[in-house]
């Protein structure tokens, strides 16, 4: 069901121009919930929200084995753990600090690109390529978009 959910809402996330970053859907025994986390570089405002929300109701109410739903559109928020290598492309260009596996490194900077199997982070105008294998935990961090 969820990933029907994604196909029918997705197109219409894009068209008003944010990314689907996360989708959750559950049931309970009296209603059906979607929580939906949605992202544009510029920012996503409650007014976005609302609008998303607006939006989507109708065409998710159309779905057949959806009944009684709840639905709840939302911003990352600034420091959202990321949870998908997908994650990484949606916010190139945002600050990110990065616990390594070793559990006791970090790092930080600006997410630039992916190569392969690697993050590239931009510190201060230096580049660092990091493994992704070597990543235990990564969370947004507007801080490191903030020059001193």
């Amino acid at each position: 069901m969820r990933q029907k959910i994604i196909n029918e809402i997705e197109p219409i996330i894009n068209g008003m121009g944010f990314m689907l970053v996360e989708l959750k859907f559950g049931r309970s025994r009296k209603q059906q919930h979607i929580s939906i986390i949605i992202y544009r570089p510029e920012s996503v405002g409650v007014n976005d929200c609302a609008a998303l929300s607006k939006n989507l109701k109708p065409r998710l109410e159309l779905i057949e084995g959806l009944d009684k739903l709840r639905l709840e559109v939302s911003s990352p928020g600034l420091k959202r753990v990321i949870k998908s290598r997908n994650e990484y492309k949606i916010f190139k260009g945002r600050g990110v600090h990065i616990f390594l596996n070793d559990g006791h490194s970090q790092c930080g900077g600006i997410i630039t690109d992916i190569k392969g199997e690697t993050l590239l982070l931009d510190k201060d105008g230096q580049i660092t390529g990091i493994k992704f294998d070597d990543i235990r935990k990564a969370r947004l961090d507007y801080t490191e978009e903030v020059s001193e």
